[in-house]
């Protein structure tokens, strides 16, 4: 007995793929703006705050304390607003995937519905799998950019806090 997966096989992976794409993409925009709150706060104690907040925590907290970062100078706040611009930007797009019931259809065509939020309606978008790519790739382009953005305008200090307590404790296990 052939299940639908069976039929649809090379539809499904097509589409897991472009989503498993998207998901490991999304995970290293989040770790690049856990770096850019540790650098931000200046401390790699804020590595402890850092950990675990969504993304959009992480984007709203990384904007409130580049407005009131007094040793980022006006250009390294825009390039980091910029940054965290496209953070969010292409958080959405994740979001809206993530978070639909996804379906195979035709041969290029995934079918999202996702419900919206405090009402009974849902939302049916339709995406090819080449969308799927670009907002994985938008992932990639955004945390490529808020990494640059922090290292060129904090440097590589700033960037390393959010590891120095791993590596501290790395250090302190191979020293017992």
């Amino acid at each position: 007995m052939t299940s639908i997966l069976d039929e649809n096989r090379e539809r499904w992976n097509a589409q897991l793929v472009a989503m498993g794409s998207i998901i490991r993409q999304a995970a290293m925009m989040d770790r690049a703006l856990e770096v850019a709150l540790c650098a931000l706060v200046g401390s790699k104690y804020a590595a402890v705050l850092a950990s675990g907040r969504n993304t959009s925590e992480l984007i709203s907290d990384c904007r409130e304390l580049v407005k009131v970062h007094t040793d980022l100078m006006p250009v390294g706040q825009a390039a980091v607003t910029e940054a965290l611009s496209a953070c969010k930007a292409a958080s959405e797009q994740r979001n809206q995937l993530v978070h639909s019931i996804m379906s195979a259809f035709g041969n290029e065509t995934v079918v999202a519905a996702k419900a919206v939020r405090r009402s009974h309606k849902i939302t049916v978008r339709e995406w090819t799998i080449a969308e799927l790519y670009e907002v994985a790739r938008a992932l990639v382009e955004a945390e490529s950019g808020l990494n640059r953005a922090i290292w060129l305008h904090m440097g590589d200090e700033a960037m390393g806090l959010w590891e120095q307590l791993r590596i501290e404790d790395m250090l302190l296990d191979e020293s017992q």
